[in-house]
C-alpha cells in the first residue's frame, strides 16, 4: 500500500492557491518575455497544476498506482493535448532523456515564443 503524501507548508494549500500564486504570474512573465526561460517556468507550473488539483480534490490521496489519477490526467490530456508536450518538456528538463513510448515533443529551440510547444 502507498504512503499517504505529507504536505509542507508551501504558503499555499489549493489549485486556486497554486494557481494564483505560481501560474498565473508564470503566464504573466512569459506573455511579456516569451523567451525559453519563462517558458520551462511556465510549463513547470502548469504541469504541476496537475498534481495539486488532484490533491485538492483528494487530500491524503497518493497518485502512486491510482487508477483515478490515471484517468483524471488522461482526461485532461484529452480535453487539452498540449498538456502532454508540456509534460515532456518538464520531464526532459528535469531528466534530459526520456524513455517512454507517448514522448511527442521533439524539441522546443526558440519556439516557444512563436506561439507553439513543440
Amino acid at each position: 500500500m502507498a504512503t499517504a503524501p505529507r504536505y509542507p507548508d508551501l504558503g499555499f494549500r489549493s489549485d486556486a492557491e497554486f494557481f494564483d500564486n505560481l501560474v498565473r504570474p508564470d503566464m504573466a512573465a512569459f506573455k511579456a518575455n516569451p523567451g525559453v526561460r519563462e517558458g520551462f517556468h511556465l510549463a513547470t507550473s502548469l504541469n504541476h497544476m496537475l498534481d495539486w488539483h488532484w490533491h485538492t480534490l483528494h487530500p491524503g490521496v497518493t497518485t502512486k498506482n491510482q487508477p483515478a489519477w490515471s484517468s483524471m490526467r488522461d482526461a485532461m490530456t484529452a480535453a487539452c493535448p498540449a498538456l502532454a508536450k508540456i509534460q515532456d518538456l518538464c520531464d526532459a528538463s528535469k531528466h534530459c532523456g526520456l524513455d517512454r513510448r507517448t514522448v511527442g515533443l521533439a524539441g522546443v529551440g526558440m519556439h516557444l515564443g512563436a506561439g507553439g510547444a513543440g
